[in-house]
């Protein structure tokens, strides 16, 4: 009897990530593009469908790729096109639909446990628009006209400092 030696790629951490990498990426875009002021879920942030296509991308097209990811995780593969409830063949697709709901799986576990400490991050970098004159803290400012009709700033309590200083433009 002969032997022979095969080997098997295992990938699937490695797409999870770069998928997960990527829509860290979108998610910071979105942050940035509409400066939201409580943390987006992930529908909101998939409005236009990037998340999917991020997802989608993740996936792996070569059958090489596929089968050594199917011969390594088949049951958690199984588990996450069962999870998916699209059917009931986990092989759909030669597979890729199944490793696509698993990548998917993994990417919305990220986003619930993550997206709230990188937004909280993401909030504290925002430069604050109307700052204290005493305490550099920051609230909100009333504007009024002047008498000729120009816009002028009023000023306003510190949230900071609690009306110890000046909050203005």
């Amino acid at each position: 009897m002969s032997e022979r030696n095969i080997t098997v790629e295992d990938s699937l951490g490695d797409y999870v990530s770069d998928a997960i990498e990527s829509v860290e990426e979108a998610f910071l875009e979105y942050l940035n593009d509409n400066k939201p002021d409580r943390c987006p879920n992930r529908n909101k942030l998939d409005y236009n469908g990037a998340i999917n296509e991020i997802v989608d991308s993740s996936v792996p097209i070569y059958t090489k790729e596929i089968k050594d990811t199917w011969h390594l995780y088949a049951c958690e593969l199984e588990e996450a096109y069962e999870n998916a409830g699209v059917g009931s063949n986990p092989r759909e697709n030669d597979g890729m639909t199944a490793i696509y709901f698993y990548i998917d799986e993994k990417v919305n576990e990220w986003f619930h446990t993550e997206s709230e400490e990188i937004f909280d991050e993401w909030k504290k970098k925002q430069k604050p628009s109307r700052i204290c004159e005493k305490c550099d803290g920051f609230g909100d400012v009333q504007y009024s006209l002047g008498n000729d009709g120009s816009a002028s700033t009023g000023f306003r309590e510190c949230d900071v400092c609690e009306g110890k200083g000046s909050v203005r433009d």
